[in-house]
């Protein structure tokens, strides 16, 4: 019985790089410069590949630290995802901030200029200036109508 598997296996260039503990492009920099012995290409599909043989010459000029071209290559450790520093985080407050009553009308003071408005202040503008209720208002009045009510009770203090 005959095994029609091929003897050796075959591996991608970006695999040989990922065993070798490279990026795959300074392997193929590498590769170019004469270091590493280059791929054989299948006549099919045109794409390169290497085999176990080429892998294991690749590894032991890695570990030797000498190319193909006898030049000497000093390769650097890769780094290990333990050894960066993390990234900082954003500490979380512990309070979140309650959503005021007035949030909405807030953050239209804000826009125009004035900030440090509490929902005391609104409470007490939108009681005099409105007595019957803001329901009725026009939002674009009812923030002009605070807006100068808190800005002459805070010229007056």
């Amino acid at each position: 019985m005959t095994d029609d598997k091929p003897s050796q296996s075959y591996l991608s260039c970006a695999a040989v790089a990922r065993r070798l503990g490279l990026s795959r492009q300074r392997f193929w920099q590498l590769r170019k410069e004469g270091v590493f012995p280059g791929p054989q290409i299948d006549e099919d599909t045109g794409r390169p590949f290497y085999t176990e043989e080429q892998l294991e010459l690749c590894m032991d000029l890695r570990n030797r630290n000498v190319g193909i071209n006898g030049k000497i290559v000093l390769f650097y450790s890769a780094r290990s995802t333990a050894s960066l520093p993390a990234a900082p985080r954003k500490k979380k407050s512990k309070r979140r901030e309650a959503k005021s009553r007035h949030q909405e009308l807030i953050d239209s003071l804000k826009v125009i200029g004035m900030t440090g408005v509490t929902d005391a202040q609104i409470d007490s503008a939108i009681s005099e200036l409105f007595p019957n209720g803001k329901d009725s208002v026009n939002p674009g009045e009812l923030v002009r109508a605070v807006f100068l009510y808190i800005q002459r009770k805070n010229s007056s203090a």
